[in-house]
C-alpha cells in the first residue's frame, strides 16, 4: 500500500500569501476541492516536487498515496524555470500542479471524495511495462469540467453513430502514446469508443470526434436529400451514358439515375409502446448495419465517387390523448434501403410473436 504525504515543513521559496488557517474549501465543478488561500512560488531558484506537494496537500485538503520508490523520486525531482516568482491563486493551483506534474513524468489519479479527497500519485518511468493507473469515470456530458486537468487520469465512453469505429480507433491510437496511463477501446460490437486518459487528453478527443461526426451526419444527410431530389426530379429520357474520369482508377463509369437506388419510407404501427419496439428494431438492425452493410457500396456518383450504403432511420410518431398531451403509443416512421426495411419487418414480426 502506498504511504501518505505528511504535511511537513516548507523551503523559503514557497509562501503563501496568507497565514495558514481552517478556512473552509470551496468546491470545483468537478467535484474536487480547491485551495483556500493563494500561494506563490518561485521558480528562478528552483523547487524539489516533494516541497510542492506538500503545499497543495496543505492549501488544498487533498491527500495523496504513493509508493514509497514514487515518494522518492518526487524529493529528487527538481522543477526549475524562467520568470521568478508566480502568484497562484485558488482556481489556478490546480492546473499549475498538474502541469508541473505531467512535465515531470508524473501522473494522478482519484482515489476518493467526500469529506478527504485522495488521489495516487505515479510515475510514467516506474510504470512502464505495466498497468498500474486507475481512471475516474466521466459521463461524455460531464468531460468538459475535467478539460483543465493535465495529469489526472480519466476515462469515458462515446457513441458515434455516422463514423466507422474502428477504423477510427486505430487511427487514433498514435495520439495516446503511453499505455501505461492511456488508450482507445471498441465497445464490442457497438458504435462507442472508450478513451482512457488525462482530462485534457479525453476532453480534446472528445471535441474532435463531435466535429468528425458532425461533418460525416453533414454528409450523409446531404446525400439523401440529393437522392430525394433526384428521385422526384429525374426523367428516364435525359439521363445520358456518362464516364468520368477517377484519379488514380481510371474510367469508371457512373450509376445512371434511373439505376440508381432510394430509400423506402414505411409507417410501422405498434400495439404497445412505440419507443419499446423501436429501440428493439434499432439495436437489431443497427448491429446488422455495422456487421454486413457499414462497407458496403450503394451505388457510384456523379463524381464517381462510391456513395454508403445507408443505415436505416427510425422516428416515432405519437399519439395524443383526450387531454391532448402525447401517450406513449403511436407508429413508427422508418426510412431504409427495401432491403433493410424487408429485414426490419420480418425481425418485428419474430419479436412481436416472442411478446405474445
Amino acid at each position: 500500500m502506498g504511504s501518505l504525504f505528511a504535511s511537513v515543513c516548507l523551503v523559503p521559496i514557497l509562501l503563501f500569501s496568507s497565514a495558514p488557517g481552517d478556512a473552509a474549501h470551496r468546491i470545483g465543478e468537478d467535484g474536487l476541492p480547491l485551495a483556500n488561500r493563494a500561494v506563490t512560488v518561485d521558480l528562478s531558484g528552483g523547487i524539489f516536487l516533494a516541497d510542492l506537494v506538500e503545499i497543495y496537500c496543505e492549501s488544498t485538503g487533498v491527500r495523496i498515496l504513493s509508493s514509497e520508490s514514487v515518494k522518492l523520486l518526487t524529493k529528487a525531482t527538481q522543477v526549475s524555470g524562467f520568470g521568478g516568482s508566480v502568484t497562484l491563486e485558488p482556481t489556478t493551483l490546480q492546473a499549475f500542479f498538474e502541469g508541473v506534474l505531467v512535465n515531470a513524468g508524473f501522473r494522478l489519479s482519484l482515489l476518493s471524495t467526500g469529506a478527504v479527497t485522495t488521489l495516487s500519485l505515479v510515475n510514467l518511468q516506474e510504470s512502464r511495462g505495466r498497468s498500474v493507473s486507475q481512471w475516474h469515470s466521466v459521463p461524455e456530458s460531464e468531460v468538459r469540467l475535467w478539460a483543465d486537468h493535465n495529469a489526472l487520469l480519466i476515462e469515458s465512453m462515446v457513441t458515434l453513430d455516422a463514423v466507422d469505429v474502428r477504423q477510427l480507433s486505430t487511427n487514433l491510437r498514435a495520439m495516446f502514446p503511453n499505455p501505461e496511463f492511456e488508450s482507445i477501446l471498441a465497445a464490442g460490437s457497438s458504435n462507442a469508443l472508450i478513451f482512457r486518459g488525462t482530462g485534457r487528453q479525453v476532453a480534446d478527443v472528445v471535441a474532435l470526434l463531435r466535429r468528425v461526426e458532425a461533418g460525416a451526419l453533414a454528409t450523409r444527410d446531404g446525400q439523401e436529400a440529393i437522392l430525394l431530389q433526384d428521385q422526384a426530379q429525374k426523367d428516364p429520357t435525359a439521363a445520358p451514358e456518362v464516364v468520368v474520369e477517377a484519379a488514380g482508377r481510371g474510367p469508371v463509369e457512373m450509376t445512371l439515375l434511373e439505376d440508381r437506388p432510394h430509400l423506402v419510407t414505411a409507417v410501422m404501427r405498434t400495439a404497445g409502446s412505440v419507443y419499446d419496439s423501436m429501440n428493439v428494431l434499432q439495436s437489431l438492425s443497427y448491429n446488422r448495419h455495422n456487421s454486413e452493410n457499414d462497407h458496403r457500396y450503394w451505388f457510384t456518383g456523379d463524381d464517381a465517387k462510391a456513395v454508403m450504403w445507408p443505415k436505416p432511420r427510425f422516428t416515432p410518431v405519437l399519439s395524443r390523448g383526450d387531454d391532448g398531451k402525447t401517450t406513449g403509443y403511436g407508429n413508427m416512421v422508418i426510412q431504409a434501403v427495401q432491403e433493410d426495411l424487408d429485414w426490419i419487418l420480418e425481425a418485428h414480426k419474430m419479436v412481436s410473436e416472442l411478446a405474445e
